[in-house]
Parts: structure tokens; sequence; C-alpha cells
């Protein structure tokens, strides 16, 4: 498995670079020693374990199908569908559609109507973004607790990252959706467990609902040069944009 460790060679430092290593041992990626430099190592430590676990399954799954090719009674089995499965199935998925057709159709009429505080980018979900930060930083469970159904999911982040056009000004980002409408999103920083804050004009963080495992959540993470998301520990303290869906 992957490690995240330092790397001493070449950084005459005392601590060294953030240094995700093969389980070979050999150096994957360097990342700067600074609190930038360490969640960047932390989330792509997390992306290769899991393209390790997966190639690991996929190898499996293949030797155990080439195993049970070679053994002398295997015989592709005749897929069996229950009667009753398709019909459910058949209800279960014009539901849905009519669900979706009531959707459009709330969307439309949220959108000739919208909540004061809330800029309709013009989102193909319809999501509406509130125009203003909530005043302060929360933890995960914080932001849960406090904004429930409003905090935005990873998925709702990311069609604001894909949909919008983003352009960095003194510190904040300008997000620009359909008909020019748009909203900004302030560099606030983060705020560590001793109550202390850092990356102010430089560093948005801001939480998503989005869990991953027991102890990490997803997060929307820009400086001046990048926008992405990835986990993070949930105890520290981010800053909190709400929407309505």
């Amino acid at each position: 498995m992957a490690r995240l460790g330092r790397d001493y060679e070449d950084d005459p430092t005392p601590w060294g670079d953030y240094v995700v290593f093969s389980d070979e041992g050999k150096r994957l990626r360097k990342f700067p020693d600074n609190d930038d430099g360490r969640a960047q190592a932390e989330a792509y430590y997390h992306e290769v374990q899991q393209l390790d676990n997966q190639k690991k399954i996929i190898t499996q799954n293949q030797e155990i199908i080439e195993a049970n090719k070679r053994s002398p009674i295997y015989r592709t089995p005749a897929p069996y569908i229950d009667p009753e499965y398709l019909e459910w199935k058949r209800v279960k998925e014009k539901r849905l559609a009519q669900e979706q057709v009531e959707k459009k159709k709330i969307r439309k009429v949220r959108r000739a109507i919208i909540p004061a505080g809330y800029v309709d980018l013009g989102l193909p979900s319809g999501t509406l973004w509130k125009a203003t930060n909530e005043s302060g930083f929360f933890t995960y469970s914080e932001a849960k607790k406090l904004f429930g159904e409003k905090l935005p999911s990873k998925s709702q982040w990311e069609e604001l990252k894909n949909s919008c056009r983003w352009e960095w000004t003194e510190g904040s980002y300008k997000v620009i959706g359909k008909g020019g409408r748009y909203i900004f999103l302030p560099a606030a920083g983060w705020r560590y467990s001793d109550g202390s804050v850092s990356g102010v004009g430089s560093t948005g963080r801001y939480w998503s609902s989005t869990p991953n495992g027991p102890l990490y959540a997803w997060i929307l993470y820009f400086n001046s040069s990048e926008v992405r998301l990835y986990d993070h520990v949930r105890s520290l303290g981010r800053s909190v944009r709400i929407v309505i869906d």
C-alpha cells in the first residue's frame, strides 16, 4: 500500500517535504512543507490508496473468473429474471420519470420567485445559491446540525464548478452563471482546532454535506490558481455557503 511521509534528501529543512511513496518505496509525488502542501499530499495519498484497492479487487475477481473457467463443471448460467421484478422495475421507472417532470415544473416556478438573498445561476439542477457566506467557521458536525439540507452536497459543488465561469479577484472568486448572474466566494481561510485562523485572502475551504468515511468529508478548496474538491478531516473550521434545492 502507498504511504505518506517526509523526504529529507532534497530538502535541507529539519522536517522535509511531504511525499507520497508507493509500496515499493518509490516517490510518487512531492508536496511543499506547508499547510497547503500537507492538505494536497493527504488528498493525493487517499486517491492512490483508492486506486490500489480497486486494482486489487479487479485482479482478485479476474483470478476467480479464470479459476472457474478452468473447472470441468464450469457453465455459463442462464439468466433468470423474475416477472414480478420486471413489473416492479417498470412501475418504479415510470414513477421516477413522473417525479422528474414534477421537479422541472417546480424549478420553473422557483426561478420565477427567487427567495431574497439567493441567486439563480441557471444551473441544470435548478439549485439556488445564497449570495453570501454564513458568518464564521464551522466544523463538519456543526455545519450539518445548523444547516442540514441547505448544506450543498459534493455533486452540487461539482455542478457549480463545472457549469460556471470562475474569475479570481482580490481575495475571492466571482462565479458567473447563465445570463451573467453571479455570486462571490471569499477566500476566507480556515480555523484550526485551537481557534487560530490561517489562509485569509488566499485560500477558500467550504464544507459539503457529503461524508467520506467516519473521519473525513468532502470540501471545496481553492486558491488563485486552482479550484477542486477533496476529502479532509471534519474537526477543522471551514466556511459555509448554503443552497436551496
